[in-house]
């Protein structure tokens, strides 16, 4: 809230909380004219646009709505998934195999550390 109009006298204290003897004192002189000179305040579009959105409070309030929505879309993609899996088993005769790659074999050998092998020679 702006004081009254008129002219104010008044000082300015800035003190360091590091060095001695830094502290200064600033005269200050200023007048405070009637609102009635103010331009009309206009918002920016922008500013406008961001009263449609809802606040961080609100978002934290209403939880992990997006997240339930995207559960369900998967739900639907499990399901479809679900029923072109049926679809191909009862399509296939009983020796086929529906996998591509070869589960017997094992991944690659383990990493060795050379460090380990100088050990294991000595």
């Amino acid at each position: 809230m702006a004081p009254p109009v008129g002219t104010y006298d008044m000082e300015v204290h800035v003190m360091s909380n590091s060095y001695v003897s830094l502290d200064v004192k600033l005269p200050v002189k200023f007048d405070v004219l009637s609102p009635d000179l103010l331009p009309e305040y206009k918002p920016h579009k922008d500013d406008m646009a961001l009263d449609e959105e809802p606040t961080m409070f609100e978002q934290m309030m209403a939880g992990n709505i997006e997240e339930d929505s995207e559960d369900e879309v998967d739900s639907e993609d499990e399901e479809e998934d679900q029923k072109k899996l049926q679809a191909n088993s009862h399509g296939k005769k009983g020796g086929e195999s529906d996998s591509d790659s070869d589960s017997d074999e094992e991944g690659p050998p383990p990493l060795s550390n050379p460090h380990e092998e100088g050990k294991k020679d000595k």
